[in-house]
């Protein structure tokens, strides 16, 4: 299931972690907070909120522009950026 999927289906969900498998002690850990995404934030002002594909393309474009610029990469000296990031997970 994508992350776009994952966030959609748990919107009161405000912190996302990743991590890399072959890591330990945390090296391979990054997060990623929803509490300031505008289109999170308005749909969980929804009463009844229709997860459906229009909502899924929408979250995985704006997800696609925020989370190379918001991920907090746990070991930065390990990992400089999200593109050596997510080469390595």
């Amino acid at each position: 299931m994508s992350l776009a999927k994952l966030i959609a289906h748990n919107l009161y969900v405000s912190k996302w972690l990743f991590k890399v498998d072959d890591e330990f002690a945390g090296r391979g850990h990054a997060s990623f907070m929803t509490d300031n995404i505008k289109f999170i934030a308005e749909l969980r002002k929804k009463r009844k909120i229709d997860i459906n594909d229009t909502v899924i393309e929408k979250l995985i474009e704006v997800l696609q522009r925020l989370v190379p610029k918001r991920v907090k990469i746990a070991c930065p000296g390990l990992y400089k950026d999200w593109n050596e990031y997510i080469q390595a997970f």
